[in-house]
């Protein structure tokens, strides 16, 4: 077939860059060069197509940052990979992943429910190398470190120009829960 489901998933990232969330079918065939039926025939619905779109831009996502060797390279990894990979950036902000596992068609939801798992297995084996336990305390504690906040913190600049300072911002930010956490509280 002339029309693979990589370069449907391409072209879909590029509609997805000009016309954001609410892409629709015939702009995603646009830019693929192919016809609607050419889409349907690889991807059920839009929503097929989407969370698949998704799913590819996690994966890309997790490469650098399973294979990040420390805390703060792994909260650099948002930052620069949302720098140098910005169309899969953009894809990561079309869902929620609580909110997917919940809504993707069935067939997907498997692999939606377990998209993460070795992230969180990276982030259980970070708070066992830096605080000498994985009690569920700590682990949110790095979770937070090492996830939410750089997310927090890129997050607007998705779709622009992410300034470079934001790396050691994020990096500062995430030293200074993580440390925080070594101390009891009183």
């Amino acid at each position: 077939m002339r029309f693979t489901e990589d370069s449907i998933l391409d072209g879909a990232a590029r509609a997805v860059e000009k016309h954001g969330g609410k892409v629709t079918i015939a702009q995603i065939s646009t830019e693929v060069g192919a016809p609607t039926g050419s889409i349907y025939h690889r991807f059920p619905s839009r929503d097929h197509l989407l969370i698949r779109l998704w799913l590819r831009a996690i994966r890309r996502f997790h490469v650098g940052l399973l294979a990040a060797p420390d805390i703060a390279a792994t909260s650099r990894h948002i930052p620069q990979f949302c720098r140098n990979h910005p169309i899969d950036a953009q894809v990561m902000t079309l869902f929620r992943h609580a909110d997917l596992i919940a809504t993707a068609p069935v067939e997907l939801r498997n692999e939606v429910l377990h998209i993460n798992d070795s992230a969180w297995a990276k982030c259980r084996d970070l708070t066992q190398e830096f605080y000498g336990t994985t009690s569920p305390e700590l682990v949110e504690r790095m979770t937070l470190a090492i996830y939410w906040c750089p997310y927090s913190l890129v997050r607007r600049y998705i779709g622009q120009p992410i300034p470079p300072w934001l790396d050691d911002a994020t990096v500062a930010a995430t030293l200074a829960i993580v440390e925080a956490g070594r101390t009891p509280p009183e």
